[in-house]
């Protein structure tokens, strides 16, 4: 890979006791991780379920985990 990071990124860390606010209202997650990001995109109130992560570094799309919704390529 050319970059060798993700162009973008829709998960952030979680930590189990941690105040689920933080990584599901777009102010808060600005407010925690607005200096370690290029860009916060205000969405809502999000929830905790797990995106899905696909490596399309290769020649064949690969789903390397399953989360929420359904993809179609």
């Amino acid at each position: 890979s050319l970059l060798d990071v993700p162009i973008m990124t829709t998960t952030l860390p979680y930590v189990e006791d941690e105040d689920l606010e933080y990584i599901t209202t777009p102010e808060l997650i600005d407010e925690k991780f607005g200096n370690t990001v290029d860009l916060v995109i205000d969405g809502g109130i999000g929830g905790i379920e797990f995106s899905t992560i696909v490596d399309c570094t290769g020649n064949e799309v690969k789903i390397i985990r399953q989360g929420k919704g359904e993809l179609n390529y």
